[in-house]
């Protein structure tokens, strides 16, 4: 994010946002079809989530240049809540 500012110091310690830390779990899923990816998404949140994740999911539909199909996507993220 700041790694072409002029006042950023390459040599300073790197520390992540407050809000993130490494227990943050992503997915991402992708079909040609939305009932497939229905599917899938259901699949990867009972595969990876846990009863206490802030659970946040985003999806894009779009036109697949190689194919000329739609493809559909998704981008799950899982975030424990702290409450344990």
């Amino acid at each position: 994010m700041f790694r072409d500012h002029q006042e950023h110091n390459p040599e300073g310690q790197f520390s992540l946002p407050p809000a993130l830390d490494e227990t943050i779990r992503v997915v991402m899923c992708t079909s040609g079809s939305p009932e497939d990816m229905a599917g899938r998404v259901q699949r990867a949140i009972g595969e990876y989530s846990s009863a206490n994740d802030e659970l946040h999911v985003s999806h894009a539909i779009g036109l697949d240049h190689r194919t000329g199909d739609m493809l559909y996507s998704a981008l799950i993220v899982l975030r424990p809540d702290g409450a344990d």
